[in-house]
């Protein structure tokens, strides 16, 4: 699965950093040329000026009038040098000293820019231009050292990428506070999300951005639906056992009552009407047991039997009853709360029924499975009827008597569960044991 806030931020980062990489590039060139542009200028305008002041000798040799040419071009190594190429001569400035430019060939009107290294492995920046002057070609190069230059933008360029990094860094961060808050109330939703999975709430808080309000409104219709839904079960199983109670009284006591009937047939009729009152019995104690609805809450081993066991206390109160939890049990497991009160309900008080003093309830981890223990100090079962309650397809409120009911509600839940439910001898109070397993989740 991936994660919506974790695909916007790459993807922003991404264009962010393209864009950054992109005006960099775009800043570095303009540096460059704008540098490169202002050299030229420069050199183009001494090229101009070296031209204007050229005289030619009755022999046609290049002169330059002393003093007419800045002082630059005097001083040996300066940083700004000329050479002026004819076909059979070449006049160099005095800076160049004993050193030499490469002309290249030029027609006039031509140019050519060379960066090419020069005295005292200054970098120089030379201007090549072809010209014609009293009909005599001439090939005029101008250079300028731009090392200190070249440094200057160096640095101005370092400076900028430093910025650009530290605001591309901030601005990052920024984004990421921004797509944070804005996704805010989805974050919230996924926790009230939990919490409703955990029974601690029953709908979801519907004041939510537009994109994601259709999705809460839905969640909640279906939750309130669901909700209903359970609910008018329950109660239509309580409606139906009650209305089938009165009925089958009746029946009861005009079966026993009535003279035609042969013994064998009445006891026959008297059995199948018992056996009815007891699925009848069985249906109206789970719509009591349930309670109130409410999906999802999760079941706390500790806290929620407490409560329980406060209540057969009062309904059995010579018996005690003995609660166990194990640290590893105690938490919070991925079980309804009211299936797992229905389940306890029925063992617990099968137990108070048969015990003589005490029972034992008690909870623990096993093969990572949620381990229930039920046992009471009563007669038990005896061998036989233990086969009976663990061969697949028996009935328990048809094979016994005294436990057939709560188990049967008990072995209904935990097929739902995908548990296991084991019936023995209780090994420490010594009546009947019941053990339950259960897979789930610590949260």
């Amino acid at each position: 699965m991936y994660s919506i806030r974790r695909r916007l931020n790459y993807s922003i980062i991404a264009i962010i950093v393209t864009l950054f990489m992109l005006q960099w590039f775009m800043v570095q060139y303009a540096i460059q040329h704008l540098t490169e542009e202002i050299v030229l200028t420069r050199l183009q305008h001494d090229a101009e000026s070296i031209l204007a002041e050229i005289q030619f000798d009755a022999e046609s040799q290049v002169a330059l009038p002393a003093g007419r040419l800045a002082h630059v071009y005097d001083r040996p190594f300066s940083g700004h040098y000329y050479l002026v190429h004819k076909k059979d001569s070449r006049l160099r400035s005095r800076s160049l000293w004993d050193w030499d430019i490469k002309t290249p060939e030029l027609p006039s009107g031509q140019s050519k820019v060379d960066i090419a290294v020069g005295p005292l492995s200054q970098q120089l920046m030379i201007l090549h231009n072809g010209f014609t002057k009293n009909n005599i070609h001439l090939v005029i190069s101008v250079g300028e050292d731009v090392t200190d230059l070249l440094e200057d933008e160096k640095e101005l360029l370092v400076a900028y990428a430093s910025a650009s990094v530290a605001a591309l860094i901030g601005l990052i961060l920024f984004q990421m506070i921004i797509l944070s808050r804005g996704l805010a109330p989805a974050a919230t939703a996924t926790k009230q999300l939990s919490a409703m999975e955990r029974g601690e709430i029953k709908s979801l808080d519907e004041d939510v951005p537009l994109e994601i309000h259709p999705l809460v409104v839905e969640i909640n219709r279906l939750m309130k639906l669901l909700t209903q839904r359970i609910q008018r079960s329950r109660n239509a199983l309580g409606n139906l056992a009650h209305a089938y109670k009165t009925p089958l009284s009746a029946i009861n006591q005009l079966v026993s009552s009535h003279s035609g009937l042969d013994d064998e047939t009445k006891q026959q009729l008297l059995n199948q009407v018992n056996l009815m009152k007891r699925l009848t019995d069985r249906e109206l104690k789970r719509a009591r047991l349930s309670g109130d609805v409410n999906l999802g809450q999760f079941f706390k081993p500790n806290s929620d039997v407490q409560g329980l066991l406060k209540i057969f206390e009062h309904v059995f109160p010579d018996t005690q009853i003995e609660l166990r939890v194990s640290s590893d049990a105690d938490g919070q497991f991925t079980l309804d709360r009211e299936d797992m009160l229905e389940i306890l309900g029925n063992l617990i008080e099968n137990a108070c029924k048969w015990a003589q003093q005490k029972v034992l309830v008690e909870f623990k981890i096993q093969n990572k499975q949620l381990h229930v223990i039920v046992e009471d100090d009563g007669p038990g079962v005896n061998d036989e009827m233990l086969h009976d309650l663990a061969t697949r397809g028996v009935r328990i409120d048809e094979s016994t008597h005294g436990h057939g009911l709560g188990l049967a509600i008990v072995k209904d839940a935990i097929e739902h569960y995908q548990g296991k439910l084991e019936f023995s001898r209780a090994q420490e109070l010594g009546g009947f044991r019941v053990d339950m397993f259960l897979p789930c989740i610590i949260k």
